[in-house]
């Protein structure tokens, strides 16, 4: 836990929420100049404070504590990804198998004309 990312974690988002550091220490029972201290780096919240923090800034608090932490996609976005694929994938099966039924009934016909009695 970096004290710079934190800080700056925590400034990017406060910013992008239109909120003051004012506001972010009242909902927090902390002083602004707290707030002030974390975005600079030159402190960390109370862990205590990590998850009120997070879920004020609309985080997950593994994004406020790790740099590079990014939220895994929800189960909704890899189902909307995958669908079209299986979909494909079994008209490709689909199709091979009409193609090989077709190829063995030519086959067939072909075999039966070959053996077929003259007469």
């Amino acid at each position: 836990m970096d004290a710079k990312s934190v800080g700056q974690t925590i400034a990017e988002r406060r910013h992008g929420l239109g909120i003051t550091q004012a506001e972010l220490a009242e909902t927090l029972g902390v002083t602004n100049k707290a707030v002030s201290r974390w975005e600079c780096g030159a402190g960390l919240p109370d862990t205590a404070l990590l998850e009120p923090l997070a879920k004020t800034l609309g985080i997950d608090v593994r994004m406020l504590v790790y740099e590079n932490f990014r939220p895994p996609a929800t189960s909704e976005e890899p189902a909307r990804e995958d669908k079209p694929k299986v979909r494909w994938t079994a008209a490709r099966i689909a199709l091979v198998i009409i193609v090989a039924i077709g190829l063995l009934y030519l086959a067939m016909l072909l075999a039966w004309e070959v053996v077929k009695p003259r007469g």
